[in-house]
């Protein structure tokens, strides 16, 4: 077994974890195999003990295999579902839970897994050879897409089982309360269709919007006066400037929602062509706050590779927020394109001054990157030192729905797919959180759809 496991730094973050979820003081210790769960400061009986399953912290995963637990009737309130993914393991050792006098016996490493999948084992060793063109890590070459499980948050799933022989072995505890929550947020990567944009770029837009019949002819022959006046104002019938149906959106729920800014550029193909300074900027801004919405630093495409890069553009949106008279710090960040190189790009974002990132999610598709939709503090591995950024894992995006490229769904598809994720979220009374660009509402299907999956998540259970 490799060190990370027998680590009290891994142990701490581990007790830490616990703590965060079930309200409890817990200790962690090792003990001929078995992590040994017991309240601190009370009796060393009775104890949880668990069985290590090594290859958590010891393989690539390649080789880690994978089963599933079927649930007995030993618990009535456990997660909706009638199997348990359990990576990991070859083969389920029955019975799942086992009390005795003096201890309970949780025959499946719910911590191992929660240390694995969290701090993204899988992604340390994965060679160049497996990311994607912009240097992600891919779906593809998940141990989730090799097991087919990648819409179950199966950290969730099992803390679910892990509180319930946490609360059957001590009786009198209380455990932590936790409530189905949605999170809204928008990248604002292309404000208007026509604005900010070089001649070429313009006429090929038109040209394209002529061709498909995106939009109404009215519209397309307004597109000049739009492009030549999008610096000082965004104009109600640019396609892209839904930002009031966004807030409405969310007011109507009781939420606020985070629109993530670009602070600069880097890349003058992927990134986006508008500025700060410009009035029309500064008043969407002030407009957002003023509403009670946030905002959020949207790191430039390039700047996952230099910290010098997200501190010079986080600072450059304090300054322009500062000077509009927003006074909330900015305090969370989605890189551009989900671009992550885990732990150091959560490192460079903390070392500026991020308290949260949510970029956690696969581009090709929605669902459960790292087996959780709850808020956590992850462990950086290669420093052996737990962090102080949270991790908002996101739970779907617009373009991963409809992307040709990735699902290509239909309006119903989408819909349909996603209420799927929103129930996943509620039944471990997690936080489903939801990416729509402003830029994928340019009709009034698209506004339709995601009126109606908002409302499926905003839904009283």
């Amino acid at each position: 077994m490799k060190s990370p496991i027998n680590s009290k730094a891994a142990r701490c973050w581990l007790e830490s974890l616990l703590r965060d979820r079930y309200g409890l003081d817990l200790e962690l210790e090792i003990d001929n195999g078995n992590y040994v769960l017991s309240l601190r400061g009370g009796s060393a009986e009775p104890a949880i003990y668990i069985p290590i399953i090594e290859c958590f912290y010891s393989e690539s995963s390649a080789t880690i295999p994978c089963s599933e637990y079927l649930l007995n009737t030993w618990q009535d309130d456990l997660p909706s579902v009638q199997s348990l993914v359990s990576p990991g393991i070859s083969a389920p050792v029955y019975p799942l839970v086992e009390m005795f006098s003096n201890r309970t016996v949780l025959r499946y490493d719910a911590l191992g897994l929660a240390y694995w999948a969290l701090n993204r084992w899988e992604e340390y060793a994965v060679g160049d050879e497996w990311r994607d063109e912009h240097n992600r890590f891919p779906y593809s070459a998940s141990h989730a897409c090799k097991f087919d499980y990648g819409d179950r948050p199966v950290v969730d799933e099992w803390f679910v089982i892990l509180g319930a022989v946490i609360q059957k072995t001590w009786p009198n505890v209380s455990l932590k309360k936790h409530y189905y929550s949605v999170s809204l947020s928008h990248d604002v990567d292309r404000p208007s269709r026509y604005g900010y944009t070089t001649t070429l770029a313009y006429f090929m837009a038109v040209g394209g919007d002529l061709l498909h019949r995106r939009y109404p002819i009215a519209t397309i022959a307004r597109s000049p006066s739009m492009r030549i006046k999008s610096r000082l104002n965004l104009s109600p019938l640019d396609p892209y400037n839904t930002f009031d149906f966004l807030m409405d959106s969310a007011e109507e729920l009781g939420l606020a929602a985070t629109f993530n800014f670009f602070g600069g550029g880097s890349d003058v193909k992927f990134d986006a062509n508008y500025h700060l300074n410009f009035p029309s900027m500064r008043k969407l801004i002030q407009s957002i706050s003023t509403r009670g919405h946030h905002i959020g630093l949207h790191p430039s495409y390039q700047s996952g590779v230099s910290e010098l890069k997200i501190s010079s553009e986080l600072e450059s949106l304090r300054r322009a927020c500062k000077s509009l008279g927003v006074r909330e710090e900015i305090s969370s960040a989605r890189m551009h394109y989900l671009r992550l190189n885990i732990p150091e790009t959560w490192v460079r974002l903390e070392e500026t001054g991020i308290e949260v990132d949510t970029s956690l999610a696969y581009a090709e598709r929605p669902g459960f990157r790292c087996g959780s939709c709850y808020k956590y503090k992850p462990f950086n591995i290669l420093s052996g030192k737990s962090m102080d950024i949270e991790i908002q894992p996101l739970v779907a995006m617009d373009s991963s729905l409809f992307n040709e490229k990735y699902l290509g769904y239909t309006y119903a598809e989408a819909v349909e797919k996603v209420s799927e994720y929103i129930e996943r979220c509620r039944s471990v009374s997690g936080c489903f959180s939801l990416l729509w660009h402003n830029s994928t509402l340019n009709n009034d299907e698209l506004k339709s759809v995601y009126r109606n999956i908002v409302g499926i998540a905003g839904a009283k259970a």
